[in-house]
């Protein structure tokens, strides 16, 4: 795949006595031999950039184990971005491996790095969270594509991103967020070992010494590699939350009102948005794309409005970012007076739910309101 790449293959030839010496190095950086999934009891686990490149090195062989909760098939990188017939573009593909080099030419920086958290969060309070409280200044962020890294964000410092993941986290071959995510940012990749199927009240959160390597634009078919970073940006921290998949999901004898907007689903979302927030540090800023959107056929505008409440009611969220398609979002503006407990009855109103424009219901409810 990289057949016409001499300068990429020649880096790599010089890299593989380094390679197979780190992979070899698992029994030593690894003494148990084993790696314990997270869960409430063992909710969080500190890895070296040193166990991570070597766990890294295995995925890139083909040699690690499969956790028995996978059955996607994927914690090495065969076949997923090796294997002849993969769903995708022999274009992307090669981008993932382009960027998994140039992971291996930059290990020595790697390795002086600090150590990553990965910390699986979870919250009691989704069905009482307090929302009697302000809503965070959001900040919308218009793009005309998709955009993994935006140059109006790069005046922060330091970040939590939201990733729109499924419940098995994990890379593979298309170009979803989350696979570009994880092609993008190799430190990540080691998470599925031993992450298992996100609950309805949990999320993960990975902070620490990351950093993404990558910068892709575009989504699904689109996406494209822009860059590999030769100096790596600041550091972020990665938020993984699954939304509802509302594309196979449709009320009983309610077809003219969006799923997003059945009470329950509004709870769940509620619920799995705050155990992801609870994990952040106070005064976090928030970057999100639209979560749940795409092919779990979530509503733009309604994730926006349960991203807006739970980031205000976590305590932990200084500023929402919301990067979305240009238009169409202004109206949001007009809300930033509400509480979040106002919002999230505004979100239950029949008239919402049954109004034939929902922007125009929000914003007579809003007027209603204030």
């Amino acid at each position: 795949m990289l057949d016409d790449d001499a300068d990429t293959w020649n880096v790599f030839r010089e890299a593989i006595p380094h390679l197979v010496d780190l992979a070899l190095r698992m029994p030593s950086l690894f003494p148990s031999a084993s790696l314990d999934p997270l869960s409430i009891q063992r909710s969080r686990v500190t890895f070296s950039h040193a166990q991570i490149a070597c766990i890294n090195v295995h995925a890139f062989l083909g040699t690690l184990g499969m956790p028995e909760w996978n059955d996607w098939g994927g914690v090495n990188l065969y076949p997923h971005w090796f294997g002849a017939g993969v769903d995708t573009t022999r274009e992307l593909r090669t981008s993932y491996i382009r960027i998994t080099l140039a992971y291996f030419q930059q290990l020595d920086h790697y390795l002086q790095g600090e150590p990553v958290t990965f910390n699986l969060s979870t919250t009691a309070h989704g069905a009482d969270a307090n929302l009697d409280v302000p809503l965070v200044s959001l900040h919308i962020v218009e793009l005309d594509e998709a955009d993994d890294n935006p140059q109006v964000l790069s005046g922060l410092a330091r970040y939590a991103q939201v990733v729109s993941a499924h419940r098995n986290i994990g890379f593979g071959p298309a170009a979803t967020q989350e696979e570009r995510v994880f092609a993008s940012v190799p430190t990540l990749r080691v998470a599925p070992l031993f992450v298992p199927p996100l609950a309805a009240d949990s999320a993960l959160l990975i902070s620490g010494g990351v950093r993404p390597l990558a910068h892709f634009r575009g989504h699904l078919r689109s996406a494209r590699l822009v860059s590999i970073y030769a100096t790596q940006p600041a550091e972020q921290s990665w938020l993984f939350m699954d939304a509802a998949e509302l594309d196979a999901w449709i009320p009983p004898n309610d077809k003219d009102t969006l799923p997003d907007l059945h009470p329950r689903i509004l709870q769940r979302e509620l619920t799995k948005l705050l155990a992801g927030f609870s994990g952040l540090a106070r005064g976090t800023d928030v970057v999100s794309i639209p979560w749940g959107c795409g092919a779990f056929g979530g509503d733009v505008r309604v994730k926006v409005l349960l991203l807006w409440i739970a980031a205000s009611a976590s305590g932990n969220v200084s500023r929402l970012h919301f990067t979305a398609p240009a238009g169409g979002l202004a109206v949001l503006q007009q809300l930033q007076s509400l509480s979040a407990r106002t919002l999230w009855d505004v979100l239950h109103s029949d008239a919402l739910r049954s109004a034939p424009s929902y922007w125009a219901a929000l914003a007579n409810a809003n007027t209603a309101l204030t």
